[in-house]
């Protein structure tokens, strides 16, 4: 069982919260992705097939179409200025990931395909 969290954009700022949108609007993250999941690895030799499945939730946000694509043009790192936006219902994503798994000793060297996140890779410690 694990948890994780993948950040996609930073909080929106609650001094222009709530004002009201008169522009075409575009929905946005608004903060991390949070993720719970439970992973099982079937040993086959010191390499183990990963299985895992879980649940993720994202924040969202609408703010005006006009802003964001500007933002898109003079921001390449994605940072808001002060631009209205409204809070929408968060998004619930069913996730999955399948890959491998080399077990050393007191650690293991993992990689998988995630269907929210594509190819990630990691390392842990058993204590």
């Amino acid at each position: 069982m694990g948890g994780s969290a993948r950040f996609t954009g930073p909080l929106l700022p609650r001094e222009t919260r709530g004002e009201p949108l008169t522009a075409p609007v575009v929905e946005v993250p608004n903060g991390p992705e949070w993720e719970m999941y439970v992973k099982l690895a079937p040993p086959v030799g010191a390499v183990a097939l990963e299985v895992g499945l879980g649940v993720a939730v994202q924040p969202k946000a609408v703010r005006e179409r006009e802003a964001t694509e500007l933002l898109r043009e003079t921001n390449p790192y994605g940072l808001y200025p002060a631009v209205h936006w409204e809070p929408r219902p968060a998004r619930w994503y069913l996730t999955w990931s399948l890959g491998a798994r080399l077990d050393l000793a007191r650690a293991y060297l993992t990689a998988a395909y995630h269907n929210r996140r594509g190819v990630v890779a990691g390392m842990g410690a058993r204590f």
